[in-house]
């Protein structure tokens, strides 16, 4: 049933984008569709969450457009949109991932340990190219090795730069922006190549050393993940080991959950890592080893870390195998409601999260250091 907290537009999103086993999805989806709904806002929700692909793929799959299309209020027009969307979405992934496998082979023969994480390393098992959305390809290194990284990446086509979305041109990357990235961030600035294509004209990479950034209250260096990384079946490509795929996903959650950066352009909750999270943990299953992981987390610190991702995907997903987790990693109430973080600076949080969630608000004036001395497309 839906969520009361939740109006029926984000209900909907919700139940046809939930990951796991749910054997009564098609006729609660169904019965939700029986109604007209406002597609004015389904859209530009899934697209701000970056779940349109996810939400288009399990409708087809569960043959409800129609139903959708003929009580549930969705137009034609909306329709053939989401339909373009999604289409432009699988050749961009595959494209993606295709220069992806083509740099790993690259880069292996170099001798350069890389791990892709995150989007990259879960289609292919949680995902496919079809309905998973990828901003860009981000991959772990140890540190030490960054410049080497560097210069691969620079001998192989790749640059550094600003990609103007209004021109599709690539612009230089200032001398401060690269300043910006090396002293306040645990990465390296985006390297870009142009592909030739025309939907999809650059390959995003972004390669860093740190599940954390300078200034957070917690560091999580990748040596080790890149060390003790698996290769993925029937490709080039490494993954994180189970546990350290977990912590990634945890860490992402909560870096930008509590980020004044992305509040400030609200895009610090997105309902894909929520869907990643849980979906890594129904697949992964038996392979976590929970005491593993847990002396990893604890080693680090990160308990609050990942009772924070735990708890906040459950207020997403009510789960029974998230269940499990959030009460090895138990949250106090009063944490439920967490300030926006840059480094030491605190600012209070706004709104129920539920609100905050699934807000359409225009972006604020700039609050954090990042985005005053930033533009939001040089990030």
């Amino acid at each position: 049933m839906p969520d009361a907290a939740f109006t029926p537009e984000e209900s909907l999103i919700l139940r046809v984008c939930r990951p796991g086993p749910d054997a009564d999805r098609a006729a609660e989806v169904e019965k939700m569709l029986s109604a007209p709904l406002d597609w004015n806002r389904i859209v530009p929700l899934v697209a701000k969450h970056k779940v349109l692909p996810l939400f288009w793929d399990t409708l087809s799959r569960l043959d409800l457009i129609r139903a959708a299309m003929r009580t549930g209020g969705l137009s034609k027009l909306w329709a053939h949109y989401l339909s373009q969307l999604y289409v432009a979405n699988r050749e961009r992934t595959q494209l993606f991932l295709d220069m992806l496998e083509t740099q790993a082979d690259e880069w292996r023969t170099a001798g350069l340990e890389l791990v892709v994480l995150k989007g990259g390393a879960l289609i292919g098992s949680l995902y496919q190219p079809a309905n998973r959305m990828l901003h860009d390809i981000d991959l772990a290194m140890d540190r030490a090795i960054a410049p080497q990284v560097r210069q691969h990446f620079f001998a192989a086509g790749y640059r550094h730069g600003v990609l103007d979305v209004a021109s599709g041109l690539l612009e230089p990357l200032g001398r401060k922006a690269e300043r910006m990235w090396l002293f306040y961030n645990h990465t390296l600035p985006p390297f870009y190549k142009a592909t030739g294509s025309v939907l999809t004209p650059y390959h995003k990479v972004q390669v860093g050393f740190d599940f954390f950034d300078t200034e957070d209250e917690y560091a999580f260096g990748l040596a080790a993940v890149a060390a003790e990384a698996l290769d993925k079946p029937g490709s080039r490509l490494r993954v994180p080991r189970p546990e350290h795929m977990l912590l990634n996903l945890c860490t992402h959650i909560y870096r930008e959950g509590i980020s004044l950066v992305y509040a400030d352009v609200n895009d610090n909750w997105q309902l894909i890592k929520f869907c990643d999270l849980l979906g890594y943990l129904h697949l992964a299953g038996a392979e976590l080893d929970r005491e593993r992981f847990a002396a990893t987390v604890q080693e680090a610190g990160l308990a609050p870390v990942c009772a924070f991702a735990f708890h906040y995907t459950a207020r997403v997903f009510p789960d029974e195998v998230l269940a499990e987790w959030c009460t090895r990693y138990p949250m106090p109430v009063e944490a439920m409601t967490p300030h926006l973080r840059e480094g030491s600076r605190e600012v209070p949080g706004e709104d129920t999260f539920e609100r905050q969630l699934f807000s359409l608000r225009a972006h604020r004036p700039a609050r954090s250091r990042w985005n005053q001395k930033l533009g939001q497309e040089e990030w």
